[in-house]
Parts: C-alpha cells; sequence; structure tokens
C-alpha cells in the first residue's frame, strides 16, 4: 500500500495568491496602456420592456412605466463606450 497517499499536502495558497496578485498587475498595467476603446465593454445583464404589448410586463413595478426597448438602450449605452449587451 501507498503509505505517501495519506501525507500531507503542500500549502500553496500563497503560490495562488502571488499568481492572481501577479495577474491582477499584468491586466492593469495591459489596461493602462491601451489605446481607448481598444476592450469591448459588454453590459451582461439587461432588461428591455414594452408594458403596451398585450402580453404585460411584471418589471418595473411603477405604475405607467415607459417602454424600455432596444433603441432607447443603444442611446443610453452608446455614450458610455457599451458596445454588446446580453438581454434577459
Amino acid at each position: 500500500m501507498n503509505e505517501d497517499k495519506y501525507a500531507p499536502v503542500a500549502d500553496d495558497s500563497a503560490s495562488r495568491r502571488a499568481f492572481i496578485a501577479g495577474a491582477g498587475v499584468a491586466v492593469m498595467a495591459t489596461m493602462a496602456t491601451a489605446a481607448p476603446g481598444a476592450f469591448p465593454i459588454i453590459d451582461t445583464h439587461t432588461h428591455l420592456y414594452d408594458p403596451t404589448r398585450p402580453q404585460g410586463a411584471p418589471f418595473p413595478k411603477t405604475p405607467n412605466p415607459p417602454p424600455f426597448l432596444p433603441r432607447d438602450y443603444r442611446e443610453a449605452a452608446t455614450p458610455l463606450g457599451i458596445t454588446g449587451a446580453i438581454v434577459v
């Protein structure tokens, strides 16, 4: 039987921390030297709604909310440099 199977495992959390810290520094350095707009900004959670459609819209829970459609999102997102979105 292999006795090493039950040997204590070396704590490598310090090396993981060092790797993550180094990766973070590398990302920040890359972003700092990148040209503006070099990285696309993706909005990862967007709600579009039209309370005037026959099925209704439970969101948002305010009386008589105006529709918020793709054109409205585009008008709001473009000045912020957002280039894409994931619609929920």
